[in-house]
């Protein structure tokens, strides 16, 4: 073969070789939608699993058509190789095609550089990808049991907002009722008064003229009509107290805590159910509020009175100075008696059950320091250390006092086995040579319920000998008429007839 055969052979070689750079053209193209693609991956984040597997697509398609091209290449090489020992091309031609040799291996390199670095980023893309939906996976099925333990919290919160609802209009519709009915009551006793005035002051004037006799049997006749409205208004307002307490009793059924203790808890209430005491009526003794208490009208032979924790309020102590009594005053949180008499014996000291310390007294001890005396009446009021007090007092002294009243306080311990050990052999030494005629509760304190049984936290109760009196089988509903609340600006607690 010689030179010009060898020339034409290369020159209908171009058509090749344009194809050649076309499909590096469409090679560069390729490059420019990947990094256009990576670029719009970090952007779109949300889209980054499909467009991450359409750059891997497009890179093995890129890869593809790049063997195709070394394919191509190596072929054409090889026909370098052939065209030069079959035409031993002269050395410029020979230069010249080695130089676009040379120029297409640097742009296989370049390209080969850059798929791997286009593959290499759509792997990490790739387990970016995978990562996020695995995360996307697990916040799913935590969101999943989020959403069922929230649906059920609504439901149940929606379950006892309906019930608290319905059982908050309930007590306030009883509330109300109650509230009007005392306040009839009350205007009903002041006309009461008026008349019990009236009466009084034409008792005095009877015999004077045959006309004032006649006003007299007429107010008697208004007062016993006012008596039997009084009394009607009483029993409407017993049985709206019953219709409240059934519902409250209702409400505290599902309450029901500690289910095991309610008929140990009936049975230590029982020790204080009230009984009506033959002959004697009750009164008030001390404030209208906090610190007053009711009691037996019967101070007969009673010589002193001692009164167990005063603070500043002793509106009960100065209701005993006036009927006469010695009184005996014991608090050590007291630095001196708040009645200036020389009447009052004052102890800054606790009342302790046993083995006093200094700055502590006994019951045995006062007792023993009052000298020569007849009967007592004890008011105990020491947050809490009642109930020790009374459990380990012999029953010799409770004998000493015709009347006790107490306000036993920690009613809401009575799950605790300890305390409730306590409490009920202090309650059953007091019930067995007293009987307990009075109860009222304490309304700065709240409600317990224990076994389905609610009863106030802090309560106060009366309690007489039984040796001097005679007692009947009581009908009252508590409170009654004389009580006041201990907290003037919340009602009463409604205790009903104290049957458990």
């Amino acid at each position: 073969m010689n030179h010009k055969e060898t020339v034409g052979n290369l020159r209908s070689r171009i058509p090749f070789f344009g194809r050649i750079y076309r499909k590096n053209l469409k090679l560069r193209t390729a490059k420019s939608r990947a990094i256009s693609a990576r670029k719009k991956v970090a952007k779109l984040k949300a889209e980054a699993l499909r467009r991450a597997e359409r750059a891997i697509l497009r890179s093995r398609k890129a890869e593809e058509k790049l063997e195709e091209v070394i394919f191509h290449i190596e072929l054409t090489r090889e026909d370098l190789v052939k065209a030069k020992r079959e035409a031993r091309l002269s050395q410029e031609e020979r230069r010249r095609l080695e130089i676009d040799l040379s120029v297409m291996r640097s742009s296989m390199d370049a390209l080969s550089a850059k798929r791997d670095k286009a593959l290499a980023e759509a792997e990490q893309l790739a387990i970016e990808l995978r990562e996020a939906k695995e995360e996307l996976s697990r916040l799913d099925g935590e969101r999943t049991g989020h959403l069922t333990q929230l649906g059920e919290l609504r439901a149940n919160l929606a379950a006892e907002a309906d019930l608290a609802e319905q059982l908050a209009i309930e007590l306030r519709e009883a509330k109300e009722e109650l509230s009007r009915l005392d306040g009839e009551r009350t205007g009903h006793l002041t006309q009461l008064g008026e008349l019990r005035a009236n009466l009084a002051a034409e008792a005095d004037l009877r015999n004077a003229t045959d006309r004032k006799n006649a006003l007299l049997e007429k107010n008697i006749a208004r007062l016993v009509r006012l008596n039997g409205a009084v009394k009607a208004r009483s029993e409407v307002k017993d049985k709206n107290r019953q219709i409240a307490l059934n519902r409250i009793k209702e409400y505290q059924a599902k309450l029901n805590t500690a289910p095991e203790l309610s008929e140990p808890f009936r049975e230590f209430l029982r020790h204080i159910k009230p009984k009506f005491v033959d002959g004697f009526s009750k009164n008030r003794f001390g404030g209208q509020a906090d610190g007053g208490y009711v009691m037996i009208d019967d101070f007969d032979d009673v010589t002193h009175a001692i009164s167990v924790g005063i603070g500043d309020e002793i509106s009960w102590d100065e209701s005993m100075a006036k009927l006469g009594l010695k009184l005996v005053q014991v608090d050590h949180t007291v630095p001196a008696p708040l009645l200036p008499s020389a009447e009052v014996n004052f102890f800054r000291q606790r009342l302790v059950a046993d083995a006093p310390a200094d700055g502590e007294t006994t019951i045995e001890t006062l007792l023993s320091e009052l000298g020569q005396h007849d009967s007592l009446v004890l008011k105990i009021d020491i947050e809490g250390d009642e109930w020790g007090i009374l459990a380990h007092l012999p029953r010799s002294l409770f004998t000493e006092f015709k009347q006790i009243v107490i306000e036993f306080h920690d009613l809401h311990k009575f799950s605790d086995p300890n305390w409730r050990e306590i409490a009920v052999a202090a309650i059953e030494n007091l019930s067995e040579s007293h009987q307990c005629v009075h109860v009222h509760g304490n309304n700065f304190r709240p409600l317990v319920v224990i076994g389905g049984v609610s009863f106030p936290q802090v309560f106060e109760a009366t309690f007489v000998i039984r040796e001097s009196y005679k007692f009947k089988k009581s009908s009252e509903i508590f409170p009654i008429l004389l009580d006041r609340p201990n907290n003037a600006s919340k009602s009463d607690y409604y205790l009903g007839n104290l049957t458990f």
